[in-house]
């Protein structure tokens, strides 16, 4: 499996699959940016099996405008960036932010960039985060 784990390709088929910018992107770069995020303990997945439900990939910043820093840029800041997540269904963002919530102790905002936004770092208190997974 070009010497990716097979995790790392089920999270990328979700993320290809779900993401029109992310299935543009070369298929390898696509992988090794994945693996990134997997070796370092900042990719979570729900699955059940091999199926993969839902998938976040996430890193710790200190302020909002390290969001736009490249990836390989992980801090122990306060603040839970979102680089990228993806749900095969609707419900699933839920239990998805219930296993994030636990690897981002210690976080007081969560903040990721949309393209609704222009791009832009937009931040929630933990709670209001909360609320919002729960019904995306």
């Amino acid at each position: 499996m070009n010497g990716f784990p097979r995790t790392t390709h089920l999270i990328v088929a979700l993320l290809r699959r779900k993401l029109p910018h992310i299935a543009a992107w070369d298929r390898q770069a696509t992988l090794r940016w994945v693996q990134w995020f997997c070796d370092h303990g900042l990719a979570l997945v729900v699955r059940d099996g091999y199926k993969i439900h839902s998938a976040v990939l996430f890193r710790r910043i200190s302020a909002t405008n390290e969001a736009e820093e490249p990836f390989m840029h992980e801090s122990s800041g306060k603040i839970a960036y979102i680089e990228v997540c993806a749900c095969r269904e609707n419900n699933g963002m839920k239990p998805l932010f219930a296993f994030l919530r636990r690897y981002t102790q210690g976080c007081d905002v969560m903040c990721w960039c949309r393209s609704k936004f222009k791009n832009r770092p937009f931040t929630l208190n933990m709670e209001d985060a909360e609320r919002r997974f729960a019904y995306e």
